[in-house]
């Protein structure tokens, strides 16, 4: 079983911490700026380059999931209009995400069974076959 979370810290403790829930806990960091100029040039090749990079400048720290939010919201918005996704439909949505990042509370974060009874791994962009 996979489970996910975007703030593990507002979890039940009881769900983090008892033995057999939860053997792994993966950090997975948010793309970084080359990869969100790829995903964005991607979705929104029509897009200038002035646009992409505002969109690319404006959405750090977002998650890909976060990001792919945005490009919808900015999608639908645009088929309401009846045209392509612009760069400020793009700007627009990656500014409510994240003032909707901003109203939720920080917690400093205390994932897992306690410093010594996991292993955090890290994951590169570079996706790879791991073999346990």
């Amino acid at each position: 079983m996979v489970a996910t979370a975007n703030d593990p810290t507002v979890l039940d403790s009881a769900i983090l911490r008892r033995p057999g829930r939860f053997d792994r806990v993966v950090a997975l960091p948010a793309p970084d700026h080359e990869l969100r100029l790829q995903y964005f040039r991607k979705f929104n090749s029509h897009l200038n380059d002035e646009a992409l990079f505002r969109a690319v400048e404006n959405s750090e720290g977002l998650s890909f999931a976060q990001l792919k939010e945005a490009h919808i919201l900015a999608g639908q918005k645009a088929f309401e209009r009846n045209t392509n996704v612009t760069g400020n439909d793009l700007l627009e949505w990656i500014y409510v995400l994240r003032g909707g990042i901003a109203l939720v509370p920080s917690h400093e974060p205390k994932v897992g069974f306690g410093e010594s009874s996991f292993q955090e791994l890290e994951i590169s962009a570079t996706p790879a076959i791991v073999a346990t």
